[in-house]
């Protein structure tokens, strides 16, 4: 059986027992607006990750152009 499977029966028979039937909030909506914006944020994160890995990998580029024209000139 799997771990996912015994955590799903686990669950079943402590609702069958009423377990989670005093829990505080029940039958409230869960206010998600955290959540929300963390998932913002998380986005908005990913974006300046990639314009940073861009910047980089353009300026490593343009390192190596330079270093090959400075041997090119060594050469001649």
């Amino acid at each position: 059986m799997s771990f996912d499977r015994i955590v799903e029966a686990i669950i079943k028979e402590a609702l069958e027992r009423g377990e989670f039937d005093n829990l505080p909030g029940k039958g409230k909506a869960i206010d998600l607006t955290e959540y929300v914006d963390l998932l913002k944020e998380i986005a908005e994160l990913k974006q300046i990750l990639v314009a940073i890995l861009d910047e980089t990998k353009k300026q490593v580029e343009f390192s190596l152009m330079m270093e090959r024209q400075k041997r090119l000139g060594r050469r001649r």
